[in-house]
């Protein structure tokens, strides 16, 4: 990369994310000594920029530890570091940059541990997507075509923003307004998911690539909850995929490559899994339907117990489903579409709710069952049919996993 053309690539991503590209400073985890640097740059001819210590010294360069004062400063890097102080010489420059993809730019962080100096990805993409080998990377579905770019809602946001959610606990079949029952609760790992329903023209952009059929499937174990074992791609599941693209996309619509795409579990299953996710869990799910420990009665209700519903805030009771992000029924982490417009695909198989009745990061994954949980009402549902975190009679229902007629969204490990 020449100069000329890697300094603008760092300006504009320092523009693009405050807070990315070389920080050299506490690590906010470990309570490590403080430090800054000014970057990039240094000695050895680096480019601009001057490296000091937290007491805004310049940072001395250093052979030995003979070259620091006093002779127990540590030489770290060729730098003199003491308590509280990490400085970086010429590193800045001698390492390759990441490329910054899509959007985002740089996303990590260099902080000081102990007198070293320690990279690593920072949490500093927002919605736009998630920081890996130092680049804020979209999901793969994002190919800027209709219903795969920044053209999504009223906003025209990126079709695949993805929010994270804190984690906590809730009750699964709670209200306080209809539904009481309060013997089930779920506790949830943090974790992100995505703000709107797959779009139809995100599902093209996998089918492009040849994904999603018997020639291309997914990988054994490939989609999997972090914590929970046997949960991802079985081998006998990619007899289930269409044989070709063709066969793919043949139920697709011709219309706005912004509605909710609808699919078979199992095409749900590998699309999230080509994404970089996962489908989410029926816990998870309902966790952020039900604004977590709020228990709200839908999606969007604010208050909690408010029961209000109308045509401007979720799409159902008789209608075709529209763009994803129109209505303005919003869950209480910033998630579109919850309630209405496509049912959602869930992990989990068919189960009585019983049968795991205390939950902790939980999913009912065992196989021999045909059917799996699809949840949240569709733009046909009824009012009853859009409430929020769920029991049988609160819009959670079974579908058989082959069924071609579910929206989904994707979850995403932190």
């Amino acid at each position: 990369m020449t100069g000329r053309v890697r300094t603008l690539a760092v300006t504009a991503a320092l523009i693009a994310i405050a807070g990315c590209g070389f920080l050299l400073g506490d690590d906010p985890t470990s309570g490590a000594g403080a430090g800054t640097g000014v970057g990039p740059g240094g000695v050895d001819g680096g480019p601009g920029g001057n490296d000091t210590a937290a007491d805004g010294a310049a940072a001395l360069g250093c052979i030995t530890p003979a070259d620091c004062p006093p002779p127990s400063t540590p030489c770290v890097d060729r730098a003199c570091t003491g308590t509280g102080k990490c400085a970086e010489i010429g590193k800045a420059t001698s390492e390759p940059l990441p490329v910054p993809l899509q959007i985002g730019g740089f996303c990590y962080e260099k902080y000081c541990n102990e007198g070293k100096v320690v990279t690593r990805d920072a949490p500093s993409c927002g919605d736009a997507g998630t920081c890996k080998a130092g680049a804020c990377s979209v999901p793969a579905s994002c190919n800027g075509a209709e219903g795969a770019g920044n053209d999504c809602g009223s906003s025209l946001d990126t079709c695949c923003a993805t929010i994270q959610v804190p984690g906590g606990e809730y009750k699964r079949r709670y209200d306080g307004v209809t539904y009481n029952d309060a013997k089930f609760p779920a506790t949830v790992s943090p974790f992100k998911l995505d703000k709107y329903e797959v779009t139809i023209g995100r599902y093209r952009a996998f089918a492009a690539g040849g994904y999603g059929t018997k020639v291309k499937p997914p990988q054994v174990g490939q989609g999997a909850h972090p914590k929970m074992a046997g949960s991802g791609w079985l081998a006998t599941w990619s007899k289930e995929l269409p044989a070709t693209t063709a066969s793919l996309l043949q139920n697709l619509p011709e219309g706005p490559g912004r509605r909710p795409v609808v699919a078979s579990w199992y095409s749900a299953f590998a699309f999230c899994i080509f994404d970089g996710g996962r489908l989410p869990t029926e816990a998870e799910w309902g966790f952020a339907a039900s604004g977590g420990n709020q228990q709200r009665v839908y999606p969007w209700s604010a208050p909690p117990a408010n029961t209000l519903i109308t045509p401007s805030l979720a799409t159902y009771k008789g209608n075709q489903t529209s763009e994803v992000g129109i209505s303005t029924g919003v869950g209480r982490w910033g998630h579109f579409d919850l309630g209405g417009n496509a049912s959602e695909w869930m992990m989990d198989r068919a189960s009585d709710l019983s049968t795991i009745a205390t939950c902790a990061d939980c999913a009912f994954i065992a196989e021999g069952i045909d059917s799996a949980v699809i949840k949240g009402g569709d733009a046909r549902s009824e009012p009853e049919g859009l409430r929020g975190g769920g029991a049988d009679d609160r819009g959670r229902r079974e579908w058989a996993r082959d069924a071609p007629w579910g929206g989904f969204r994707c979850a995403r490990d932190l």
